[in-house]
């Protein structure tokens, strides 16, 4: 197919089968690749829905509760790293400003007087 970057082609060329173990879905790396592949296709997490992801990962024995279940696994993965991005940046906004000697702090405050 013309316009698809190499790794793309590949991937729908290749049959790929849904490896599992006691009835339960083994994540490879390759399907992984596949799933964010899709996710990012579909225009990121939020946007993604399970069906879309399903339909682009064309891969053998993978259902759609497999991509449902994935999916609410990797949209709560993204927002925990946000949310310790953001605890992060607060606490090196709080170590910088307890940092500033406290004389400066009061001297400026009472050269307005």
């Amino acid at each position: 197919k013309v316009g698809l970057p190499q790794q793309q082609q590949q991937q729908q060329q290749a049959p790929v089968t849904a490896s599992l173990r006691n009835g339960k879905l083994i994540w490879t790396d390759e399907l992984r690749h596949r799933f964010i592949d899709a996710v990012n296709q579909l225009g990121g997490a939020d946007a993604a829905t399970p069906g879309g992801v399903h339909s682009l990962m064309r891969v053998e024995g993978l259902h759609y509760w497999h991509v449902q279940g994935r999916l609410l696994h990797y949209r709560h993965q993204l927002r925990s790293r946000e949310v310790a991005q953001k605890a992060r940046a607060a606490a090196a906004a709080a170590a910088a400003s307890d940092d500033v000697p406290v004389t400066t702090q009061a001297a400026g405050s009472l050269e307005g007087r």
